[in-house]
């Protein structure tokens, strides 16, 4: 049986950092089994990962289990497989540890058997043995290439067309986040979950695909499966990354430039505030240095938790380095903060963002995590430079989600602001955050002045001709 499923990923409302360009919309950016049968022919054991657009690559790779991001990954190489010898890509592995390698494969070769052809636009995929040791997975990875690129509003169109019996084979869809947007089995019969919402790929960012063998048992000899990927939307430039332009630049920050450059097209700057509103006044820049309990590297404030001297200063904080215990790992893509206590007087962290440039059609892609619970959470809000009150909310053990918000166009010296305080109560124990923050949309061109300048000549000309008409 054959059916077909249409994933939609939503990605940050991103435009391209172009003088005036339109970002493309809806295109081709990638198709597995076109990208791998354009490049296959012209690969080698040492040159393995697949060009698929300029928007990303292919990688085929091994795992010994279904989460690519904890490690285990082996580059697979291209290779005589399968029962017959037909070409494709393989690693290491055989299927019940004993027989039948090399294992895992992709393939548009007949699978491993080299009888069995694959449907037009699929390739010939064998995820290997669970019973081998160490067992075998297929992971097939799409990364974006671009430094200065995201994707967004992408599709991501998936077809799994198992026919040969057996447990048949298992799949799961994920990011390098970790996040499960779909999975599924298959065993003469596919998947058919709705479409779901996946993090922003930035740049560096992957999609994945891991097929491993079967939902009932040990029993590969029905694992052959075809398989049809493609991803359609946007490819988008990049206006500033909080985590991206924190680690690019905190090297070379002292306790007296704290406020960190982004691009070209805005600063970030980092400050303790007494209340929620920074636009009241006693906003303090963060200076760099030793932070937290265990003395990681990060930005500080002149705070204490719960206004104690002997305790647990100096907060807020924000830093990449173990949030503010030395020991906690940050997830891809973000950095930890802490807002401080309730204490006399409060401490609230406030990132602001002033842009150097004028900027249109942004969008704000935020999402904030509080990954300890049991306390009163943290709350946060997102305000532009008029005091309006764009994004609100209060975590306490949860994860906001990642959130796309729309905002106003923005001039030279104008700001964004998100500020992070202690919550409902009083108890900062808790209040470790990550915060993920990327900004994009069109720088807004400067004429040259040689445009400038032939554009007065033409109004002039046609305030000339018009008194002539007059």
């Amino acid at each position: 049986m054959n059916a077909y499923c249409r994933l939609t990923v939503r990605v940050a409302i991103l435009a391209c950092v172009l003088s005036g360009a339109p970002a493309a919309f809806g295109v081709l950016l990638a198709d597995l089994a076109g990208d791998y049968q354009g490049g296959a022919a012209g690969q080698t054991s040492d040159d393995i990962p697949l060009t698929g657009t300029a928007a990303g690559s292919w990688h085929y790779l091994s795992d010994t289990n279904a989460n690519p991001t904890d490690g285990g990954l082996v580059l697979l190489t291209h290779k005589n497989v399968g029962l017959l010898g037909g070409t494709g890509y393989a690693g290491t592995g055989t299927v019940f540890g004993n027989c039948c390698g090399p294992f895992p494969i992709i393939s548009n070769d007949g699978l491993f058997d080299g009888i069995l052809v694959p449907p037009a636009g699929h390739v010939a995929v064998h995820p290997g043995s669970a019973g081998s040791t160490p067992p075998e997975f297929l992971a097939v990875e799409y990364r974006t290439s671009d430094p200065n690129q995201v994707l967004r509003k992408l599709t991501l169109d998936y077809r799994f067309d198992n026919r040969t019996g057996g447990d048949g084979t298992r799949f799961t869809l994920l990011d390098n986040r970790g996040r499960i947007f779909d999975s599924g089995a298959v065993n003469n019969s596919v998947d058919t979950a709705a479409g779901v919402a996946t993090p922003t790929l930035r740049p560096g960012e992957s999609l994945w695909l891991v097929v491993d063998n079967g939902p009932t048992g040990d029993n590969p000899g029905g694992d052959q499966t075809f398989v049809q990927l493609s991803v359609q939307g946007e490819v988008a430039g990049l206006i500033a990354d909080l985590a991206t332009d924190y680690r690019t630049a905190a090297a070379g920050q002292t306790s007296s430039d704290v406020g960190i450059t982004g691009t070209n097209s805005g600063i970030w700057s980092y400050f303790s505030d007494t209340d929620s509103n920074p636009l009241n006044g006693g906003l303090a820049l963060l200076t760099f240095g030793p932070v937290g309990l265990q003395g990681g590297d990060g930005y500080k404030g002149t705070g204490t938790v719960f206004g104690n001297p002997g305790c647990c200063g100096p907060f807020p904080i924000i830093s990449d380095d173990g949030l503010f215990d030395g020991v906690t790992t940050l997830p891809p893509g973000v950095l930890a903060a802490h807002p401080g206590g309730q204490g006399l007087p409060p401490d609230f962290l406030v990132l602001q963002f002033e842009a150097t440039q004028a900027l249109s059609d942004l969008v704000l892609t935020y999402e904030l995590e509080n990954p300890g619970a049991g306390g009163d959470g943290i709350d946060y809000q997102i305000l532009d430079d008029t005091g309006a009150i764009l994004a609100s909310g209060l975590l306490d053990g949860a994860r906001s989600g990642l959130i796309d918000l729309d905002l106003a166009d923005m001039v030279a010296g104008q700001r964004l602001y998100l500020v992070l305080g202690n919550g409902p109560g009083s108890d900062p124990a808790t209040d470790q955050t990550f915060i993920s923050l990327t900004l994009s949309g069109n720088i807004v061109p400067v004429p040259e002045p040689a445009t400038a300048a032939l554009g007065l000549i033409g109004l002039a000309s046609l305030f000339a001709r018009r008194r002539r008409v007059a």
